[in-house]
């Protein structure tokens, strides 16, 4: 007699898994990037991501998300992580989650999977640049990294482990000696004084030497390509930083796909004409930077509302862990541009 087959295993559910409902109740939704992933709450499957999971908003919850993809040949490991919750709103969290507060015992987790580490062939070292500097030789080589090296009579008086692999170059501006390096889309500047002291050490997209000056510009994540800029002058001996500048400094504005985000983004970075340029004639009417700025208050970012697609949610500064979240609906008219505002109230409604 032939034995019976085995059965197949139970797929991961589609839908969430009401875990418990209780006074204090809360929604959490919980994302992964990358996604998809395999989320687990206290060892229970939920789904692959997003899923959302009716709490009680008492108590402790271990969320654990499993890898489920691989991007661009890039492998990543899984993360379990607590979150607690105290009167339906958010104890403590993780430092590396974010966690969104939406109002009405909405919440949202936003987890990462950390990659794993690929070992790269090893190379020779071999040495980039080589520049003469105050009396001393500064070497730009290659061991594993990028390094630089400060020697004088055949011993190494200084060294330092720079950004990158393969790419960089030495400058001396005003006895100061420059190194810029870069791995991938980012580059670092290292700025040494004549005695070998470290004056500046930053990172960004893009760096720029001008006149004894470092110029560090940073791509915003936005749809258009805002920048921002920042200028370190050296000033008595030390570098200062201006106050950051945001603009398109390296590239001309992109497309505004989406007119919402549009408005919010040029709102932030103080883009006036951008914003009003997302409004219909009648909106736009009697309807300056300054009014829109008062309309929607401070806020730090833009989220789209997983539960409305056509509602958007407005970051505010953390609180009590949590990060605040606004609900606005905007109206379109027929060509595309925003002809009403309108906030939600934490239930959703008008």
């Amino acid at each position: 007699m032939s034995e019976p087959a085995a059965a197949a295993p139970e797929p991961y559910p589609e839908t969430p898994i009401p875990v418990e409902t209780a006074e204090n109740g809360i929604q959490l939704h919980i994302t992964v990037e990358p996604d998809p992933a395999i989320l687990l709450l206290d060892g229970a499957p939920l789904g692959r991501s997003p899923v959302t999971a009716a709490l009680s908003g008492e108590g402790e919850y271990l969320v654990t998300a499993l890898p489920a993809c691989t991007r661009a040949g890039q492998a990543f490991y899984g993360v379990t992580r607590a979150l607690t919750f105290s009167g339906g709103a958010l104890a403590e969290g993780a430092p590396d989650v974010e966690v969104f507060d939406w109002g009405g015992g909405i919440f949202e987790a936003s987890l990462r999977l950390p990659p794993l580490p690929t070992a790269r062939p090893r190379t020779f070292p071999y040495t980039l640049a080589q520049l003469p500097w105050e009396r001393q030789l500064a070497v730009l080589y290659y061991d594993d990294g990028l390094w630089l090296s400060v020697e004088a009579g055949g011993r190494v008086l200084a060294g330092f482990a720079l950004l990158g692999a393969a790419a960089g170059e030495l400058s001396v501006q005003n006895r100061c000696l420059f190194a810029v390096t870069r791995d991938g889309p980012a580059e670092e500047a290292l700025v040494l004084a004549p005695d070998r002291s470290v004056l500046l050490r930053v990172q960004a997209d893009r760096i720029l030497l001008e006149d004894g000056h470092v110029v560090a510009i940073d791509r915003l994540p936005t749809q258009r390509g805002y920048e921002r800029r920042t200028r370190y002058r050296m000033v008595g001996g030390a570098f200062l930083a201006d106050p950051p500048e945001t603009g398109f400094f390296t590239h001309a504005p992109g497309p505004a796909a989406d007119p919402v985000r549009a408005l919010l983004e040029a709102l932030l970075a103080g883009d006036a004409p951008g914003a009003a340029g997302c409004l219909s004639p009648a909106l736009r009417e009697g309807l300056d930077a300054a009014a829109l700025s008062d309309f929607f208050g401070p806020f730090t970012g833009v989220r789209p509302f997983f539960f409305e697609p056509d509602v958007v949610g407005l970051t505010l500064e953390p609180a009590r862990g949590a990060v605040r979240c606004r609900r606005f609906r905007f109206l379109l008219d027929g060509d595309g541009r925003i002809d009403n505002i309108e906030e939600a109230d934490p239930d959703g409604e008008l």
